[in-house]
């Protein structure tokens, strides 16, 4: 396992990396980016991450040392959190569609996803990539790795913060209440603002069902003829004076 554990990871990064490459094709037209300078801020920390991951010489020193036993079920834990990081990755990435840029901008006609992975997590692209890092850290074993995840989440954590002011100016308040239901990187399993509703709707709707199950028969009736036609209201009441009397002193 030793021996395939890490080309494995590699394989599941290439696959990452041909997918990006291949969807960049298909962008909207940008209405507005962020300078190079401001890009390269974010591109820099990355290369540096992916350096310490994946180059064996970077494992001098104290880099070199292992934060974890070297063993084929570690090895193997950590290939699977790479691909699952690698697949989550991809998965937000198709449903973004041509709203997805590299860099930090509002496209034309951009729009605010809520759905799929985007339900629960803002950005679910950059989750799905610090999972698969973490993963490949495990395989890896040594303290670079560890360095490479810290590198990586905070180049992530900048700019995803980025982003959402961003995001903010341009969908205002649906922005504020989309982020109130979500997490930056980890779902948030809140129930969304149409959720909220339809369930205070359900809950009034029982405590009146509830009620109405409690009342006396005669109570009920006389609820229901205040809102009966004045000849059906008429007949009951020739019909049935006793209840008819008992309600005129319910209602007093």
């Amino acid at each position: 396992m030793a021996r395939i554990a890490f080309p494995l990871a590699v394989c599941c990064w290439i696959i990452l990396w041909v997918y990006w490459f291949l969807s960049a094709r298909n962008q909207k037209s940008r209405k507005k980016q962020e300078s190079g300078p401001e890009r390269m801020r974010q591109i820099l920390p990355m290369a540096a991450s992916y350096i310490l991951l994946f180059e064996p010489f970077m494992g001098f020193g104290p880099l070199g040392w292992r934060f974890v036993t070297k063993r084929p079920d570690v090895e193997l834990a950590g290939l699977l959190l790479t691909a699952l990081g690698v697949a989550f990755a991809i998965w937000a990435r198709a449903h973004l569609g041509a709203n997805w840029s590299g860099a930090v901008s509002i496209r034309a006609g951009h729009e605010l996803i809520r759905t799929g992975p985007y339900r629960r997590i803002r950005h679910p692209i950059y989750s799905g990539m610090l999972l698969a890092t973490a993963g490949t850290a495990l395989v890896v074993g040594q303290l670079r790795g560890l360095l490479a995840v810290a590198i990586c989440f905070t180049a992530f954590f900048l700019k995803a913060s980025k982003e959402e002011r961003w995001l903010a100016k341009e969908f205002g308040d649906g922005f504020q209440t989309h982020a109130r239901h979500t997490g930056m990187f980890l779902p948030r399993f809140s129930r969304s603002l149409a959720e909220h509703e339809s369930l205070s709707l359900e809950r009034k709707t029982r405590r009146v069902s509830l009620l109405l199950l409690q009342l006396p028969r005669e109570q009920v009736c006389a609820r229901r003829s205040l809102f009966a036609p004045a000849h059906l209201a008429s007949s009951r009441s020739e019909k049935t004076p006793s209840s008819t009397s008992h309600v005129l002193g319910f209602w007093k």
